[in-house]
């Protein structure tokens, strides 16, 4: 093309289009890709840049807008193929609590992605700072995320719809995590403020799967008040489950809000539990009611002062608090002694 021809105006849409896509693509990819995407996240990350290549050339003259479409489509059976995989897994699964049948949902993109992305967020707006988080919990979420992915693939995640749930004490989903050779053992783990996200409910479930327990984590919403008239319900509706299927030892745990909830829900329901593990959270003058109990808390937890926690281990001596250099994310940058000290203590059940 000469210096006096006129662009095509098919190049200079390609050009505009690919001007628009830049101003998108590249800030968000090196803010997901420096969080620590899954696998299936660095393959959209990698689709997104040959779509944006494809307009480049395409103003160049050359035929790129074809391999931005070829971008596209290879994007969304990506998207399809995790959509595919996590409601395909069974030893992973979300069901209702008026049935034990895996329930399909919609899962685009893996949990990780969402939840790095977001803490990266928080953390540029200086939502760790103000809450006295200081240190770093991106790189530690997406290491323990990765092993999740090792663990089990496509794992599916019950966050988006515990984020919109409304709270019922009839109905409501369940996170469920099957041991390879069940026990007859159950943990009720209750998730924290935000919704129900799997990676936490995993990091219980690793330990207490190998062990031949069964992990249930219903989903309440995303305020997590597992005190509350429906909080306890759904707990309670959680028991009878466990009575109907004859499941005679039962853990009730939790993390944060959800750790609050379970040191006070094991004396309400002193009768069917049979040890507390408690992770970030406990309430105030809360106490074991006797039974065993397992604490773990970071030490300098701004969001979750652990005063709390230690008067609930000092109730008794029949358990132990595991005081971790950190904050509220502490097992999450201390995950080896965590699953060590928890698997120990499981299997004393």
């Amino acid at each position: 093309m000469t210096e006096n021809e006129e662009v095509p105006a098919t190049h200079r849409l390609s050009g505009l289009i690919s001007f628009a896509i830049g101003l998108a693509y590249f800030p968000a990819a090196i803010l997901w890709g420096s969080a620590g995407p899954s696998a299936f996240g660095w393959a959209i990350i990698a689709c997104g840049f040959l779509c944006w290549l494809g307009f480049v050339l395409g103003s160049r003259g050359k035929t790129g807008p074809a391999y931005s479409v070829v971008a596209v489509v290879v994007a969304l059976a990506i998207l399809g193929v995790h959509h595919v995989a996590a409601n395909s897994t069974t030893n992973v699964y979300i069901r209702n609590s008026e049935s034990p049948a895996p329930i399909s949902t919609l899962h685009l993109l893996p949990e990780q992605d969402l939840a790095v992305v977001g803490a990266r967020v928080l953390g540029l707006m200086g939502y760790f700072s103000k809450k006295g988080e200081e240190g770093p919990i991106v790189g530690p979420m997406s290491s323990t995320y990765n092993k999740m992915f090792i663990s089990h693939f496509a794992s599916p995640s019950p966050m988006l719809r515990s984020r919109d749930a409304v709270p019922d004490r009839k109905s409501f989903d369940i996170l469920v995590f099957e041991p390879d050779e069940f026990k007859g053992k159950a943990v009720i783990f209750l998730h924290g403020y935000g919704g129900n996200w799997a990676m936490p409910c995993w990091m219980a479930a690793r330990e207490a799967n190998r062990l031949g327990f069964r992990v249930y984590c219903p989903t309440l919403d995303k305020n997590a008040d597992w005190s509350s008239n429906v909080g306890r319900k759904i707990v309670g509706r959680v028991f009878k489950m466990l009575r109907d299927e004859k499941i005679g030892t039962v853990v009730i745990g939790g993390i944060s809000n959800g750790a609050v909830g379970a040191s006070i829900l094991a004396r309400q329901f002193s009768g069917e539990v049979d040890g507390v593990l408690l992770i970030a959270g406990a309430a105030k003058k809360s106490k074991p009611g006797g039974k065993r109990f397992i604490v773990f808390h970071g030490k300098d937890d701004k969001m979750s002062p652990i005063l709390a926690a230690r008067e609930f281990a000092a109730a008794t001596d029949n358990g132990k608090i595991h005081e971790l250099e950190g904050g509220h994310f502490a097992v999450l940058e201390h995950r080896d002694v965590f699953w060590n000290e928890l698997g120990n203590w499981l299997a004393e059940f």
